[in-house]
Protein backbone atom coordinates (compact mmCIF):
# COMPACT_ATOMS: atom_id res chain seq x y z
CA UNK A 1 0.00 0.00 0.00
CA UNK A 2 1.45 3.45 -0.90
CA UNK A 3 0.61 6.64 1.85
CA UNK A 4 -0.65 9.67 0.03
CA UNK A 5 1.77 11.93 -0.54
CA UNK A 6 0.83 15.90 -0.92
CA UNK A 7 3.25 19.41 -2.41
CA UNK A 8 2.58 21.88 -0.42
CA UNK A 9 3.76 25.85 -0.78
CA UNK A 10 3.28 28.60 1.26
CA UNK A 11 4.92 32.40 1.35
CA UNK A 12 6.09 34.42 4.44
CA UNK A 13 8.05 37.97 4.88
CA UNK A 14 11.28 38.34 6.54
CA UNK A 15 9.54 41.02 8.20
CA UNK A 16 12.86 43.62 8.97
CA UNK A 17 13.32 46.97 10.82
CA UNK A 18 16.29 48.80 11.41
CA UNK A 19 16.86 50.72 14.10
CA UNK A 20 20.04 53.00 15.23
CA UNK A 21 21.84 49.93 16.82
CA UNK A 22 20.90 47.83 13.32
CA UNK A 23 18.41 45.36 11.77
CA UNK A 24 16.01 43.78 13.45
CA UNK A 25 13.50 41.05 12.42
CA UNK A 26 9.77 40.10 14.18
CA UNK A 27 9.49 36.15 14.72
CA UNK A 28 6.73 34.45 15.87
CA UNK A 29 5.64 31.63 18.28
CA UNK A 30 3.07 29.35 17.69
CA UNK A 31 1.23 27.26 20.13
CA UNK A 32 3.27 24.65 19.50
CA UNK A 33 6.13 26.55 20.66
CA UNK A 34 8.03 26.83 17.56
CA UNK A 35 9.76 30.11 16.32
CA UNK A 36 9.55 30.86 12.82
CA UNK A 37 8.84 34.02 10.13
CA UNK A 38 5.42 34.91 9.53
CA UNK A 39 3.76 32.31 6.42
CA UNK A 40 0.60 31.02 4.67
CA UNK A 41 -1.24 29.56 1.94
CA UNK A 42 -2.22 32.23 -0.53
CA UNK A 43 -5.96 32.73 -1.20
CA UNK A 44 -7.69 31.76 -4.60
CA UNK A 45 -6.05 34.53 -7.19
CA UNK A 46 -3.22 35.76 -5.16
CA UNK A 47 0.64 36.12 -5.44
CA UNK A 48 2.99 34.98 -3.82
CA UNK A 49 3.79 38.60 -2.49
CA UNK A 50 0.40 38.96 -2.15
CA UNK A 51 -0.15 36.24 0.11
CA UNK A 52 3.06 36.62 2.19
CA UNK A 53 1.82 39.92 2.92
CA UNK A 54 -1.37 39.41 4.25
CA UNK A 55 -0.37 36.45 6.15
CA UNK A 56 1.94 38.98 8.18
CA UNK A 57 -0.34 41.05 8.24
CA UNK A 58 -3.14 38.67 10.16
CA UNK A 59 -0.47 37.38 11.89
CA UNK A 60 1.34 40.43 13.32
CA UNK A 61 -0.59 43.37 12.56
CA UNK A 62 2.91 44.51 10.95
CA UNK A 63 2.15 45.61 6.96
CA UNK A 64 5.17 45.76 4.79
CA UNK A 65 6.48 49.58 3.44
CA UNK A 66 8.48 48.17 0.77
CA UNK A 67 9.96 45.01 -0.28
CA UNK A 68 13.60 44.77 -0.68
CA UNK A 69 15.51 43.81 -3.73
CA UNK A 70 15.97 39.93 -3.06
CA UNK A 71 15.05 36.76 -4.40
CA UNK A 72 12.63 34.83 -1.92
CA UNK A 73 14.80 32.97 0.74
CA UNK A 74 13.14 28.96 -0.05
CA UNK A 75 12.93 26.53 3.10
CA UNK A 76 12.40 22.88 2.29
CA UNK A 77 11.17 20.24 4.78
CA UNK A 78 9.15 17.14 4.63
CA UNK A 79 6.67 16.32 7.54
CA UNK A 80 3.38 13.73 8.14
CA UNK A 81 0.12 14.58 8.75
CA UNK A 82 -1.81 12.11 9.84
CA UNK A 83 -1.17 9.53 7.17
CA UNK A 84 -0.25 11.88 4.16
CA UNK A 85 3.56 12.89 3.70
CA UNK A 86 4.14 16.45 3.14
CA UNK A 87 6.59 18.08 0.82
CA UNK A 88 6.61 21.54 2.15
CA UNK A 89 8.63 24.66 0.01
CA UNK A 90 8.15 27.99 1.76
CA UNK A 91 9.04 31.29 0.18
CA UNK A 92 10.47 33.99 2.40
CA UNK A 93 10.37 37.82 0.90
CA UNK A 94 12.07 39.67 2.67
CA UNK A 95 10.42 43.59 3.52
CA UNK A 96 11.03 46.54 5.77
CA UNK A 97 7.56 46.89 7.75
CA UNK A 98 6.12 48.86 10.16
CA UNK A 99 2.61 49.02 12.16
CA UNK A 100 1.30 47.94 15.72
CA UNK A 101 2.03 44.46 17.06
CA UNK A 102 -1.46 42.78 17.15
CA UNK A 103 -0.64 38.43 17.51
CA UNK A 104 -3.52 36.51 15.67
CA UNK A 105 -3.77 34.89 19.44
CA UNK A 106 -5.76 31.31 17.99
CA UNK A 107 -2.50 30.57 15.88
CA UNK A 108 0.32 32.77 17.57
CA UNK A 109 1.13 32.47 20.88
CA UNK A 110 4.28 35.04 20.82
CA UNK A 111 6.18 37.54 18.91
CA UNK A 112 9.42 39.62 19.54
CA UNK A 113 11.97 41.65 17.40
CA UNK A 114 15.37 40.17 17.89
CA UNK A 115 18.56 41.33 16.00
CA UNK A 116 19.38 39.34 12.89
CA UNK A 117 22.34 38.10 14.52
CA UNK A 118 20.21 36.69 17.32
CA UNK A 119 17.78 35.36 14.66
CA UNK A 120 20.13 32.11 14.31
CA UNK A 121 19.73 31.05 17.41
CA UNK A 122 15.84 31.84 18.50
CA UNK A 123 14.39 30.21 15.08
CA UNK A 124 13.22 26.61 15.66
CA UNK A 125 13.65 24.25 13.22
CA UNK A 126 17.23 23.56 11.46
CA UNK A 127 15.59 24.91 7.89
CA UNK A 128 14.57 28.00 9.71
CA UNK A 129 17.96 28.19 10.74
CA UNK A 130 19.20 27.74 7.47
CA UNK A 131 16.88 30.97 6.29
CA UNK A 132 17.47 33.15 9.28
CA UNK A 133 22.02 32.36 8.52
CA UNK A 134 20.91 33.67 4.51
CA UNK A 135 19.66 36.45 5.51
CA UNK A 136 22.20 37.39 7.86
CA UNK A 137 25.00 36.77 5.35
CA UNK A 138 22.96 39.07 2.96
CA UNK A 139 22.27 41.82 5.11
CA UNK A 140 25.76 41.63 6.04
CA UNK A 141 27.15 41.79 2.42
CA UNK A 142 24.52 44.71 1.87
CA UNK A 143 26.05 46.59 4.85
CA UNK A 144 29.46 46.74 3.36
CA UNK A 145 28.19 47.48 -0.10
CA UNK A 146 27.25 50.58 1.13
Amino acid sequence: MTLPEINERSYGVVPLTVRDEGAYIFIVQHHSGAWLFPKGHAEPGETARQAAERELAEETGLVVERWLDHAPFVERYTFWRGQTRIYKEVHYFPALVSGTICLQLNEIKAGRWVSVLDTLSCVSFPEMKQIAQQVYEWLKGSEKNN
